[in-house]
């Protein structure tokens, strides 16, 4: 589990037991279980203080109201940020030594085999995850007129074996993602 995935569950958690401690509080309260049920929930001091400071009390209120949403926008913007491309992989791990390799290499020659299917105009690749436990994603334009079935077919049978064994890794994990001319934006993962 990811550090963005560990702090989303943290977060959830807690607004989710705050809620649902307000929403159980507001129950009892309505039914009588806690404090007089026609008696408000402010005290008469304090509603006086709010209406005497209402100018402050708004103010104050924009400011956390404002704070909220900048709040959730970093929160957004963490969510759909992209994972950052690899710049070496391990391949292995042993008493005696490590070894990794570079991946602009290997992504240059899985792009030039991708790019070589009929009907992509474009391809790239990279390789997402952690150094040792790492997958590859690949990316193809298509130009509008392309069988879709034959791309994924040369990827399949062509782009991701070649990969695999060159890496000696035959479960590595990959994603595909191809899109269709740069007019219509349509895309198929």
């Amino acid at each position: 589990m990811s550090r963005v995935d560990r702090t989303n569950r943290v977060v959830a958690s807690l607004v989710g037991l705050a809620l649902a401690s307000a929403g159980a509080y507001a129950l009892l309260r309505s039914s009588g279980a806690v404090g007089d049920r026609r008696q408000p929930v402010l005290g008469e001091g304090l509603r006086r203080t709010v209406v005497d400071n209402a100018g402050l009390v708004g103010g104050v209120a924009t400011f956390a109201a404002l704070m909220v949403a900048w709040g959730g926008w970093r929160w957004l913007r963490a969510q759909l940020r992209r994972a950052p491309s690899l710049p070496t992989i391990r391949l292995a791990d042993s008493p005696e030594g490590r070894t990794t390799l570079e991946t602009k290499a290997v992504t240059e020659a899985v792009t030039r085999d991708l790019e070589v299917a009929a009907g992509v105009a474009s391809g790239r690749a990279r390789f997402v995850g952690g150094a040792a436990a790492f997958a590859v994603d690949l990316h193809a334009d298509l130009a509008a007129d392309a069988d879709l079935a034959e791309v994924r077919r040369h990827v399949d049978e062509v782009v991701l074996p070649r990969l695999r064994a060159a890496l000696e890794a035959p479960d590595l994990p990959a994603t595909a993602r191809y899109r269709f001319g740069s007019v219509t934006g349509r895309s198929v993962s």
